[in-house]
C-alpha cells in the first residue's frame, strides 16, 4: 500500500515561497490594533517587530510579545517550583533588556512570559492569543534552530495546522 500524506496548502506555500505570508481565517476581524509576537529571543523572531510596528503604525495599536518557557521538573524534583519561577522570570527579563538593545527594539512593546505547563507551546501560544483577542500574530517561519531554510520552524508548523481565528503574518 502506498499511503501519502496530505500537506495542507498553506505549508506548503511558507515552504516554497520565500516571501511573507498571511492567512486570514474567514471570521477575522479587520483592524491591526493589536499584535500578538511569539518570540523565542532569536534573530529571525526579531524580525518580526518591525513588520509589526509598520501595521501598527497608522492605528496606533499595540504590540505583545510572548514567550513561552518550561520548567521541567522532572530534572529539579527537590527544588522549589515557586523559587524556580521567579529565578526564570528573572532570567527571562535580563533577556529581554538584551533583545531589546540588541536590536533595537521599542520601550513599548509590552513582553509577557508564560509557563507552558501541560500544554504545547502552540496550544499556550493559541490560548494567550484567544485571551487577549489579538488581531493579528506574528511570527517568524523558524525560530532559533538554524537548519536548511527548506524547513520552516516546528511551532511555526502545529500553527499552520491550527483552525486559528486569527490572522497569522509568517515572516521569513
Amino acid at each position: 500500500m502506498n499511503f501519502r500524506v496530505q500537506v495542507p496548502l498553506s505549508q506548503k506555500l511558507v515552504r516554497m515561497l520565500d516571501t511573507y505570508i498571511l492567512l486570514v481565517p474567514e471570521e477575522a476581524k479587520h483592524t491591526l490594533n493589536n499584535v500578538l509576537i511569539p518570540t523565542d529571543f532569536s534573530s529571525a523572531s526579531a524580525k518580526c517587530f518591525g513588520v509589526a510596528e509598520n501595521l501598527v503604525a497608522h492605528s496606533n495599536g499595540k504590540i505583545e510579545a510572548l514567550n513561552v518557557y518550561n520548567i521541567p521538573s522532572f530534572f529539579y524534583p527537590y527544588i522549589n517550583t515557586e523559587k524556580a519561577i521567579d529565578k526564570t522570570k528573572q532570567h527571562l527579563q535580563e533577556k529581554v533588556k538584551q533583545f531589546r538593545k540588541k536590536f533595537n527594539l521599542s520601550e513599548n512593546i509590552l513582553f509577557r512570559y508564560t509557563q507552558r505547563e501541560d500544554l504545547s507551546v502552540v496550544d499556550a501560544i493559541e490560548l494567550h492569543a484567544e485571551k487577549g483577542d489579538f488581531d493579528i500574530i506574528v511570527l517568524s517561519a523558524r525560530g532559533g534552530n538554524k537548519i536548511t531554510s527548506l524547513f520552516i520552524g516546528s511551532i511555526t508548523n502545529d500553527l499552520l495546522f491550527r483552525n486559528l481565528k486569527t490572522p497569522l503574518l509568517v515572516i521569513k
